[in-house]
């Protein structure tokens, strides 16, 4: 038999001191299944773990079987006895001034199919019946029995029972830690926090947004590649082998390699050191520095397996927060607990935003946030459990666990996931009362005055980069000069002009395709030719509003044929840039790239 976990006093102080003493040892069963406890109820309306007093020269194991066996008609699984809870116990005796009684409570199985009871006449007389039901409902039921606490076995039994829930919950590690400017350095001090939050009792820890490089996105699009990892990187390696070390998940952040551009994501590890999932945030920051990242494409939920129990765990990152449908999909997809990794400051609206979250979908949420002392962020890390209403209480309460203050440190949150998952059961927030048929109106992707932007995702945006794999190159544009002056085209069907360029053709080398349409376009018979860089579109009109690639080129003209061929009406060869470009957000912009790299 294991040790005990916890030791608890129940002292009702209504005996008289001095007189005749009684002493009893009694062994009751926790036994649990998913989020049901096995318990004995009466005509009293009172709810009780079964057990019963042990015999004399009887082992506790053997009492534990038997009075479980007779009382319910299950039968203990020997070698899943573990741990348990004592209670020592002093009250009024029957007919003895005082009884102590030390009572143990046992964590165990059963088997799967219950037999015949044997009940004595006392527990024949009070009506006992076998029932599996949630700990919050249990505690509730015993306190609404007439005058509960003059009743010892209820006041005994409500006490484990929320020590229980206690227990039972699954602690969050906030790591609100500041980065050290290297990827080494940020492994290493992660991996000592980590060690932090399991010493403070941590089911499972948490890093703000983009640890491994400390939230640090450069503008030049290969430096920004240098920062990111791979998912088989030793910086994710290390933190897989230290989450099974320590029996602790950790959803650790980091700029993700990923083509065509990075991604911030989130990789939940569950504390066998397994990948539950691999989120990249899908609301990006596109009007700030998170033009430059790829974004998500889902949310993810999974279960997780802690070792308080498996709970349904997904997230959020940062700007996530900010669109309600992000958190109510997680719910949808059966989310219990949303981790959210945070790098913003942290002011009362947003902090507003996450406890609306928690609320309207009876979920609980742990966002962490680095310290004040790092740029734009002010700490503020938070936790919510979602349960605004407790029957006992009057009114609402607010959900909040745990607000952090501005500094460095590791703050912990008590997530009480039974209560969580009883108040679901009971409350009408959350999925129980949608009107999905009438919100047909936000599947629609139109942008209406004032909320349109010109630097928001759904307009053009454009990217340079050195190379990107050949696969993804669709198209080819030619900055053409002759005799020193540019050569821009003019469609027969537009009033606009453009830079040369068109479309690959199947099989056909992307330089191939410049030189073909180049010719198409001006003319061009005699012509030198290089490339300049690698430059994509992303436009809702343009691949679905996915990023597209193109190849962009210089070309010195030297000589033309005289008849233009294809679509094209005339050339023009001039000093200035067009006013009236065809595509005035993106050409005018491969023009100025091509000027950085002293080409025009």
């Amino acid at each position: 038999m294991s040790k005990s976990i916890k030791e608890l006093t129940l002292d009702l102080k209504d005996y008289r001191e001095g007189g005749t003493v009684f002493r009893r040892q009694a062994v009751r069963g926790i036994i649990r299944h998913k989020d049901r406890y096995l318990v004995i109820h009466g005509k009293y309306g009172d709810y009780k773990f079964p057990g019963g007093g042990r015999k004399r020269g009887e082992e506790l194991l053997d009492t534990l079987i038997r009075e479980v066996q007779e009382e319910t008609g299950y039968r203990v699984v020997a070698d899943s006895v573990t741990d348990y809870i004592l209670v020592h116990e002093k009250r009024k005796g029957d007919p003895d001034d005082l009884l102590e009684m030390d009572s143990w409570y046992y964590f165990c199985d059963v088997e799967e199919t219950a037999g015949k009871r044997n009940l004595d006449d006392y527990e024949k007389e009070y009506d006992y019946q076998v029932a599996w039901m949630s700990l919050p409902e249990i505690i509730r039921k015993n306190e609404t029995v007439e005058q509960y606490e003059k009743i010892p076995w209820i006041v005994r039994e409500t006490m484990v029972m929320n020590e229980l829930l206690k227990m039972n919950a699954i602690r969050a590690a906030l790591l609100q830690i500041a980065p050290t400017g290297t990827l080494e350095g940020n492994m290493e001090k992660g991996l000592k926090a980590c060690r932090q939050a399991k010493e403070l009792g941590a089911d499972i820890a948490l890093f703000p947004e983009m640890w491994s490089c400390g939230y640090r996105i450069p503008e030049d699009i290969e430096e920004l590649k240098s920062l990111a990892i791979g998912k088989n990187s030793l910086f994710l390696s290390e933190y897989k082998r230290l989450a099974k070390e320590l029996n602790m998940a950790i959803g650790v952040t980091f700029l993700e390699a990923y083509e065509p551009r990075p991604r911030n994501t989130i990789c939940l590890i569950d504390r066998f050191g397994n990948e539950v999932y691999t989120y990249a945030k899908v609301h990006t920051c596109d009007f700030g520095d998170e033009c430059r990242l790829t974004s998500g494409e889902e949310f993810y939920v999974a279960e997780l397996d802690t070792a308080k129990g498996n709970v349904k765990v997904g997230s959020m990152i940062c700007y996530d927060r900010e669109f309600p449908e992000s958190a109510r999909i997680l719910m949808l997809k059966g989310a219990e607990l949303l981790l959210v990794p945070n790098a913003c400051p942290m002011e009362i609206n947003r902090i507003s935003q996450l406890r609306a979250r928690a609320y309207e979908n009876m979920l609980g949420i742990a966002t962490v946030n680095y310290p004040g002392n790092c740029p734009d962020c002010n700490g503020h890390s938070t936790a919510f459990d979602g349960i605004a209403y407790r029957p006992q209480d009057a009114g609402s309460r607010d959900t909040l666990l745990l607000e952090a203050d501005e500094t460095e440190g590791i703050f912990t949150a008590d997530f009480p996931i039974d209560e969580m998952r009883e108040y679901r059961g009971r409350e009408v927030h959350g999925n129980a009362y949608r009107r999905p048929e009438k919100y047909g109106l936000l599947l629609s992707e139109e942008i209406r005055e004032p909320f349109i932007r010109r630097d928001r995702r759904r307009t053009v945006r454009v990217n340079f980069y050195e190379e990107v794999e050949d696969v993804f190159l669709k198209f080819a544009v030619i900055i053409a000069k002759t005799e020193g002056k540019y050569v821009f085209c003019k469609h027969k069907e537009r009033d606009t002009w453009e830079v040369p360029g068109g479309h690959r053709e199947p099989g056909e080398d992307i330089s191939d395709t410049a030189k073909r349409e180049l010719y198409e376009e001006t003319g061009a018979l005699d012509f030198d030719i290089k490339p300049i860089c690698v430059y994509s579109v992303t436009a809702k009109d343009n691949f679905d509003g996915q990023e597209s690639f193109g190849k962009l080129y210089y070309a010195e003209i030297r000589q033309f044929e005289q008849e233009l061929h294809r679509e094209i009406e005339k050339i023009v060869i001039t000093d200035e840039l067009p006013l009236n470009w065809t595509y005035p957000e993106i050409q005018p912009k491969l023009m100025e790239e091509a000027k950085k790299r002293g080409l025009l």
